[in-house]
């Protein structure tokens, strides 16, 4: 499945994410050394994808079919474990193909993640929390006036 939508925004990744992607994305012509296999493994899982691991050294990776943020809709590709698990120039370039025709992405996907991210991402979730929180509260006072007594015995 071809990619649909070109993201403006780059995605906020931690910062092992960040390094990952940032080896598959580099620029050519520069020193490109090897990747774990199971690193980058390891970060497609930590994106919300799902790993099967196939017949011999093939290998699944399928996007997560409700995904918002990214709009992946479920596409997966496929990619032989190489020998000796490390990823070289070859396999990087093979990579940075499928992901950016699948996908859509390239060197500006991605952004590690810094403090200040974290902090909002704190707050955001203490937002939605106390939302839930208070949404739960009036539902509980709606179904007490609702039953008269709520939970009490009556007697």
């Amino acid at each position: 499945m071809a990619h649909q939508e070109e993201r403006q925004e780059p995605h906020v990744v931690n910062r092992g994410d960040f390094e990952v992607f940032s080896w598959i994305f580099q620029e050519e012509g520069r020193d490109s050394a090897v990747l774990s296999f199971s690193s980058f493994t390891k970060e497609m899982k930590g994106l919300g994808f799902s790993h099967e691991k196939k017949d011999g050294s093939e290998n699944r990776f399928r996007a997560p079919k409700n995904n918002n943020t990214w709009r992946w809709g479920g596409a997966s590709i496929t990619y032989h474990t190489p020998k000796g698990d490390l990823l070289r120039d070859n396999d990087r370039k093979e990579l940075k193909k499928r992901l950016g025709r699948n996908y859509g992405w390239n060197a500006q996907t991605f952004r590690a993640e810094a403090d200040e991210d974290k902090v909002r991402l704190r707050e955001r979730e203490t937002k939605q929390m106390w939302r839930e929180t208070t949404k739960m509260r009036s539902q509980a006072a709606k179904k007490g006036k609702k039953g008269g007594r709520g939970g009490q015995k009556r007697g």
